[in-house]
């Protein structure tokens, strides 16, 4: 269902072709990574909502065709030849399409663990690398006979989403999706090299800078420590947004000290938030650029020089990269559907090219604009910042949402929770809406929305689904296991707090933790799905379900055999 077989082989090697669209039709795109061909005259650009690839001719700043290629398309690899490579995290493919004649053409649809992310590809272009989200897997693929075969696949401890390889290091760095993992995989036998973790999450778009000795990442930082209030926001306390080079050396070595010989520039300053950064592009000449999605900006600096000068661009900027000259930056604006035109030099927005034109939105996807917005004070975050594409960063912060300050709590996940009511950990707000309106006051300190947008941002959230149960996608799951798990989640009496079919109920209860103001009653989170959370509990006290069930053995009336613990905890991960 899933494209999980085990390794074999996977496609035919045939030019399946691709439909080329009507340039007038009306339609949302919403590109989210962009490529330049080979002879640097064309930019490619991955549309999420269409599952299209539009076409730009670069000397005359024209789009020149559009072409559907699957459902939904989330990144562009570029390959030799003009190959690139595309995912599709809802066939659960990576694609592979050819440029040619200003055409473009499918020419292999390659099954892949779920969700699939990212890819990184050798120079060559004859092996692969995908990151597949929701499995927590990496595979590579390697071309044999003109045939893509699954030669590895390995399964990480966090879920990865973006990848850089190293080739002179014999590296590939994956990052973690949500929190602030990175992983080092050896390229020769494909296995873990090291695993590391700064106080990081959102990481986003991997470069390689300093002749390949330190890796680029924008990312955001959350600090339990700070209040959200309106002096911590102003200063950047609460949510930062920051470019940071952290050096390979480091990066391949078990629990190494990252902040070794590492640097960081701030792309935020008190009155001028700079929430979300989503790419960063660096160019030969020393130059970089960052979009930052929430405030609809990029930033323009110089990696080895002081100050940052921001440019206003479309809606939801996503990706930048500079051209063949590196004289421009080009920006998807992916919430435009347009394609922004910055000139370095001049660090000002010179033009921008439409994609196509738009349809009316939904009342949904008017709410995930919403969701994506920099609502909070001076555009320091957005709702996304914490929830990271309506999941959550594994972080706590400190709000309002208690009544009082003094006592930080886990970020919760948004996936599959419009009817978990009431929300937040000790449950006082009774509709989505009245959460919506306290996060945006209370939390981001930003100015109130209506309460139509409130409704269509509420709509949005209720899109948001989970994916099929961890042990599921990763092919793991024993049914007598999961059986006998989900009747001793019943002798337990598990169902008094976590009823099903939601796994939650309406009430707050004593279950032996406080929080650091002695709050004693908490609002049972619901447990579907919580085989792809953690860590766990409003403090993160256990950062896995082992630990959960075996070590603190969380409300067991008895002491359980570690048959009976493997049981539970199945159980647990198939919900």
């Amino acid at each position: 269902m899933f494209g999980l077989a085990t390794i074999s082989l996977l496609v035919v090697s045939a030019v399946i072709g691709a439909n080329s669209l009507d340039l007038q039709r009306a339609d949302l795109r919403q590109p989210q990574r962009l490529a330049l061909s080979h002879a640097g005259d064309r930019l490619l650009t991955a549309n999420q909502k269409s599952g299209s690839v539009s076409l730009i001719d670069l000397t005359t700043h024209k789009t020149i065709g559009e072409f559907r290629v699957g459902q939904s398309v989330t990144s562009l690899t570029t390959l030799p030849g003009d190959h690139f490579l595309l995912t599709d995290p809802i066939a659960h493919e990576v694609i592979e399409i050819a440029l040619i004649d200003d055409q473009i053409t499918v020419v292999e649809q390659i099954p892949v663990p779920a969700y699939p992310q990212r890819t990184a590809a050798t120079l060559d272009g004859d092996v692969i690398y995908v990151s597949s989200l929701w499995p927590k897997q990496m595979t590579r693929l390697e071309k044999q006979a003109n045939q893509w075969r699954e030669t590895k696949r390995l399964t990480l401890p966090f879920a990865p989403r973006e990848l850089l390889l190293l080739p002179e290091r014999n590296v590939l760095i994956v990052a973690d999706a949500f929190a602030g993992n990175l992983a080092a995989l050896s390229t020769g036998d494909f296995e873990v090299q090291a695993i590391n973790q700064f106080p990081a999450h959102n990481i986003q778009r991997m470069q390689p800078a300093d002749d390949g000795e330190s890796v680029a990442l924008a990312h955001q930082m959350l600090s339990e420590l700070a209040f959200t209030n309106e002096n911590d926001i102003h200063w950047g306390m609460v949510m930062s947004n920051d470019i940071r080079w952290l050096a390979v050396d480091a990066l391949v070595k078990q629990d190494a000290d990252l902040y070794e010989g590492n640097r960081m520039h701030s792309i935020g300053e008190p009155g001028r938030g700079s929430g979300d950064p989503t790419s960063i592009a660096i160019a030969t000449t020393d130059d970089y650029a960052v979009s930052m999605g929430a405030t609809n900006q990029i930033a323009i600096g110089k990696d080895h020089a002081y100050g940052i000068w921001r440019v206003k661009v479309g809606q939801r900027p996503t990706d930048v990269i500079f051209s063949a000259d590196q004289k421009l930056v080009y920006v998807a604006d992916s919430l435009d559907d347009t394609i922004s035109i910055v000139n370095v030099k001049r660090r000002q927005r010179i033009g921008t090219i439409s994609l196509g034109p738009q349809r009316e939105r939904t009342p949904e996807e008017k709410g995930e604009a919403i969701f994506y917005r920099g609502l909070s004070m001076e555009g320091w975050m957005s709702c996304h910042s914490c929830h990271t594409d309506g999941h959550a960063n594994g972080l706590a912060n400190d709000n309002l949402s208690d009544e009082s300050y003094g006592a930080p709590k886990r970020v919760l996940s948004l996936l599959s929770q419009s009817d978990t009511a009431p929300y937040g950990w000790l449950g006082k707000s009774d509709t989505l809406q009245v959460q919506i309106h306290k996060s945006i006051t209370q939390t981001m300190q930003g100015e109130d929305i209506s309460a139509v947008e409130a409704n269509h941002l509420a709509s949005f959230l209720e899109t948001l689904a989970l994916p099929p149960p961890i042990d599921e996608l990763q092919q793991t799951r024993d049914d007598a296991q999961v059986a006998a798990g989900k009747a001793l989640f019943t002798e337990l009496s598990c169902v008094g707090c976590h009823a099903p079919p939601t796994y939650t109920t309406p009430d707050v209860y004593d279950v032996g933790m406080h929080d650091k103001k002695g709050n004693e009653a908490f609002n049972p989170p619901s447990l579907r799905g919580v085989g792809h959370r953690g860590p766990y509990f409003h403090d993160r006290r256990c950062e896995t379900l082992e630990e959960v069930i075996v070590g603190q053995k969380h409300q067991q009336p008895r002491d359980l055999s570690d048959n009976e613990q493997a049981a539970l905890i199945a159980f647990l991960r198939s919900l």
